[in-house]
């Protein structure tokens, strides 16, 4: 009932960011750990993504012990994870989504990686800004992982790579959560992150399209001929910010 709910005070709100963060963090190496045995993978890709995986549970393990640090509850890694992501719960539907082929880890990789740069950029709190140092001299690897192989992924398969680019944006624009809700203005009342999530999401669509204009370039040079990866539809929204940006990705579009 309204005037019931337990009002959310600076520690609660801190700990309940880390313990999503940690169950993600969890959850990425649940998601990425079956690429490994696909019979097609290289050994470079599948070294690659070991690395990767590495550094996701060992970015859990840290979120865990700064949630022992301050006071907070850290389960089971993958039992937390679990029990985090399955229905009812389902809160970041992301992590609810198999990886079948390299091609779906490339998109996953180049999409929720930088949607989580932006996100973990955007802590301000002392405490957060120390974690979010150590996490994020990897993610920028992460990210060049999934980025430098969607050329090449796209002149494979144009299609399949413009549909999974598009499922996953859709499904990292859902990460950030609501637009505008009670706990994000209360994330930065108590100064825990640096900017609304809504301008966040903006700047994060802005990157992705950016991204693709430069994937674009690269296949193109490969090829020898004009190369153009569509954008996702789902990225017009964030971009009316980025005039110069929504107008080309608009005459893209309709090419």
């Amino acid at each position: 009932m309204k005037g019931q709910q337990q009002a959310l005070d600076r520690g609660s709100i801190l700990i309940k960011m880390l313990q999503v963060l940690a169950n993600c963090e969890m959850a990425a190496t649940r998601l990425l750990a079956p690429l490994l045995s696909l019979p097609e993978i290289s050994f470079q890709d599948s070294n690659d993504l070991a690395l990767i995986i590495s550094d996701e549970a060992r970015h859990g393990w840290l979120c865990r012990q700064k949630l022992l640090e301050i006071g907070g509850e850290a389960a089971l890694p993958h039992a937390a994870a679990i029990e985090f992501l399955q229905p009812p719960n389902n809160l970041i539907k992301a992590f609810n989504r198999p990886l079948k082929t390299l091609a779906d880890g490339v998109a996953f990789t180049a999409v929720m990686d930088l949607s989580a740069d932006f996100l973990i950029g955007n802590f301000l709190d002392p405490q957060l800004r120390k974690l979010a140092k150590q996490l994020l001299a990897d993610e920028s690897r992460h990210i060049g992982f999934g980025w430098t192989r969607i050329p090449k992924s796209y002149l494979e398969s144009p299609s399949q790579t413009e549909d999974l680019l598009a499922e996953w944006v859709e499904l990292a624009l859902d990460n950030f959560g609501r637009d505008y809700s009670r706990f994000d203005r209360l994330k930065l009342e108590y100064g825990l992150t640096r900017y609304p999530v809504a301008r966040v999401k903006r700047s994060f669509a802005a990157s992705v399209w950016g991204k693709i204009r430069k994937a674009s370039e690269e296949a193109s040079r490969i090829t020898g001929e004009k190369v153009v990866i569509l954008h996702p539809v789902v990225l017009n929204p964030y971009l009316k910010e980025f005039p110069a940006i929504r107008k080309r990705s608009a005459a893209v579009a309709s090419a």
